[in-house]
């Protein structure tokens, strides 16, 4: 038998449950372990990614930001704000766009995406803030460099150099080691964590538990 106590203390919400034989449940099928043998229950398959990269040389190293975009979306994951064609378009004087939306569009892109991957080559205070907003919402960051770059081009945001946070992945890739590098980021943080919660009874639910 396991006996009810619910705790509202603050440092220490939990829940443990009595007497479940009587409904014939067992607490695993409720709460599954993310490390046990009902580790899909927490699995996360798709994920809404956001990706940020310097719009500095869009149309020279358009290639890069296309195949991580499209090695995402190969994965089975999605863009929460698939920006990138329209902004290409914009550095090859196709289109307008209205700066002034694009900074609530973003903002709520991080908010709204479970991770964030970042093509951060280049310097880029825009990008900088993107990542310290996504911290600040404690989502995983896959921050790639490319291998391939020149070393005139290729300088890594001083942003990220004084950002020492287990959530960011730091990588350099190249087109080649791209698709392998984006899926082991995926597959360490498809996970989610069990969430800790207090929970109100009535006396009959109580003791029909």
């Amino acid at each position: 038998m396991v006996y009810t106590h619910l705790s509202s203390c603050s440092s220490h919400r939990r829940i443990i449950i009595k007497n479940f034989r009587k409904v014939k449940i067992r607490l695993k099928d409720i709460f599954p372990l993310a490390d046990g043998p009902d580790r899909s229950y927490y699995s996360k398959s798709h994920m809404k990614v956001h990706f940020a990269c310097s719009t500095l040389e869009l149309n020279k190293y358009q290639q890069n930001y296309r195949a991580i975009c499209s090695g995402i979306k190969k994965l089975g994951h999605s863009i929460s704000r698939d920006w990138l064609p329209e902004a290409i378009k914009y550095a090859q004087g196709k289109v307008e766009i209205d700066r002034g939306a694009i900074y609530h569009k973003v903002i709520e892109a991080i908010l709204t995406s479970d991770v964030m991957v970042v093509e951060g080559t280049f310097a880029s205070f825009g990008v900088g803030y993107q990542i310290s907003t996504a911290l600040s919402k404690n989502k995983p960051i896959l921050f790639l460099e490319n291998k391939k770059a020149s070393p005139k081009d290729s300088r890594k945001t001083r942003f990220i150099d004084g950002m020492k946070s287990p959530l960011i992945t730091s990588v350099r890739y190249t087109l080649e080691t791209l698709p392998e590098i984006l899926k082991d980021f995926f597959n360490k943080n498809r996970n989610g964590s069990a969430v800790k919660f207090n929970i109100v009874l009535t006396q009959r639910i109580d003791n029909y538990l």
